[in-house]
């Protein structure tokens, strides 16, 4: 019956040593365990090596004990150090994470502020994060700097510019500036961050933002979603728009010279007057009534292409674009099935 009681309590003891070991968390339990065993393992080889010291040159049992006293009490006290040195190390993991949480939550309330210059405040503290700390905070702020994107708080400060004045290149950014930072932290885009984006499911979505007159150059926009978008006048020069979900997007006068659009799709977009290439400069000693063009774009297949829309009288300029499938010439022919042409009043 005692033997019974003895294996019942020994099995209750390991049952709630185990409890305890499975409430740490990560790496920290794990050494604090290991640490523990390994030091009651050297203690006790230690005692074992050293016995006869440890017994003394008298033969009292009150020796023994004081030595093995001391032992012990040496390794309860490396026990303790480890335990006091792994708890000081999870509450200054704590401590740092509350001040990274706090960090966040105050750039998301800078993002709905009246003043524009504490909005770019929040815009910097999320890329700071993003920067430091892309595996925790990446995909949380990105989700915040789209929701921006799409529904930025309204700022009567900002000039109220035309559509042609929008839509004019040159003269620098017209985007209003809280915007067009986000859209420039897009140029740190790489495909470690994209494949983060991929591993959680996540896609920007800038889908019915109004992106007239950004400046997208070398922006990499790779499975964005922008449908819907408004990039009239958009300065897209070396974009990287491959897989971009470009439905129903207007693209009016958009410069996409030279930009990456490898499985865009274009089904609905509006192309009126967008430029897929650059308009050379005449040659002096060739006719210059001939229109030459440099820089098109690439990628671009039928079956992605074949559904946009222009107005009558302005199709898209697409010279020296080819079709990604065959290599031949890409031509706007709305009789022949490619693109659609629309009227409006």
């Amino acid at each position: 019956m005692r033997r019974f009681r003895s294996n019942r309590l020994w099995h209750k003891a390991r049952h709630r040593f185990r409890a305890e070991a499975s409430r740490a968390t990560g790496w920290d339990g794990f050494w604090w365990v290991a640490g523990m065993v390994v030091v009651l393992a050297v203690g006790s080889l230690l005692s074992w090596c050293f016995w006869e010291e440890l017994h003394g040159t008298e033969d009292s049992i009150s020796t023994t004990v004081r030595n093995l006293g001391l032992v012990v009490g040496g390794v309860i006290a490396v026990l303790l150090a480890i335990w006091r040195s792994l708890v000081a190390t999870r509450q200054a993991d704590t401590a740092r994470q509350g001040l990274l949480n706090e960090r966040h939550q105050k750039a998301a309330e800078m993002l709905g502020h009246d003043n524009l210059s504490v909005r770019l405040g929040g815009v910097y503290a999320l890329q700071a994060l993003i920067e430091e700390h892309p595996e925790q905070y990446y995909v949380s702020c990105m989700r915040l700097l789209c929701a921006f994107v799409r529904n930025p708080p309204a700022d009567e400060q900002l000039p109220v510019l035309s559509d042609r004045e929008l839509t004019r290149w040159g003269g620098g950014i017209r985007l209003r500036g809280d915007v067009q930072t986000v859209m420039d932290m897009m140029r740190t885009r790489d495909d470690r961050l994209i494949a983060m984006e991929r591993m959680v499911g996540f896609v920007v979505d800038f889908s019915g933002a109004d992106l007239r007159g950004s400046n997208l150059r070398d922006v990499n926009l790779t499975g964005v979603n922008l449908s819907d978008a408004d990039l009239s006048g958009a300065y897209a020069i070396g974009a990287n728009l491959s897989n971009a979900y470009l439905w129903r997007a207007r693209l009016y006068k958009t410069m996409l010279a030279s930009a990456n659009l490898s499985d865009a799709s274009f089904h609905g977009a509006d192309v009126s007057r967008t430029w897929f290439c650059h308009k050379a400069l005449p040659d002096l000693f060739s006719d210059s009534r001939v229109r030459r063009f440099t820089a098109p774009a690439v990628g671009i297949a039928d079956h992605n292409f074949y559904r946009a829309l222009a107005k009558k009288g302005n199709p898209p300029i697409l010279g020296g674009v080819v079709l990604d499938q065959t290599g031949t010439p890409l031509v706007w022919n709305p009789s022949k099935g490619m693109g659609i042409e629309y009227v409006s009043d």
